[in-house]
């Protein structure tokens, strides 16, 4: 079995309008909704053995605090690809993971993060997978599992949408 994590950024700031997109840092809400959903992942049982992250500054932002809260410390690779790349080219590159790697945290933006939980959750829990299309707003976590042994079965695949946790929901 594999456990697909996806983490959107958490929210971040506008208060500098001169930088790219890709530049923009957190927000205090943001640096805060981090904090909780890192908790919530050790509560949960939800730390994976290697973490993909967007190089964007808001997602390397909330993919350090949010391990920050966590016990120790798994392998990050910072992937520009994961950047408004589209949910088909994240999913060609989780498909080239290890297949040691049991479970994968994805940190990266919408629409990406919320298509791939779309096309990848099957039917069997369609009010998770109808919420999941209706809204994924920041700091949103998904937790995806898939019968297969390795990453490349994701390609031709659908897995089970296990849950769908928003910051709010936490405090």
């Amino acid at each position: 079995m594999k456990t697909l994590i996806l983490l959107r950024h958490a929210k971040s700031s506008w208060d500098h309008t001169e930088l790219a997109d890709h530049d923009r840092p957190l927000g205090p809400r943001g640096e805060r909704a981090s904090l909780v959903m890192g908790r919530y992942m050790v509560q949960a049982g939800l730390l994976p053995d290697l973490i993909l992250c967007s190089t964007a500054q808001r997602a390397t932002d909330t993919c350090a605090l949010v391990i920050s809260q966590w016990p120790e410390s798994p392998p990050i690779e910072y992937d520009r690809d994961i950047y408004l790349s589209g949910d088909r080219l994240i999913r060609q590159r989780i498909s080239k993971v290890d297949g040691a790697i049991g479970t994968l945290l994805v940190v990266g933006h919408n629409p990406d993060l919320q298509n791939l939980t779309v096309a990848l959750a099957a039917g069997n829990n369609a009010p998770l997978k109808k919420q999941a299309r209706e809204r994924f707003p920041t700091g949103a976590l998904a937790v995806v599992r898939f019968e297969v042994d390795e990453w490349p079965a994701i390609l031709a695949s659908q897995g089970t949408l296990c849950e769908l946790t928003v910051p709010r929901s936490l405090v």
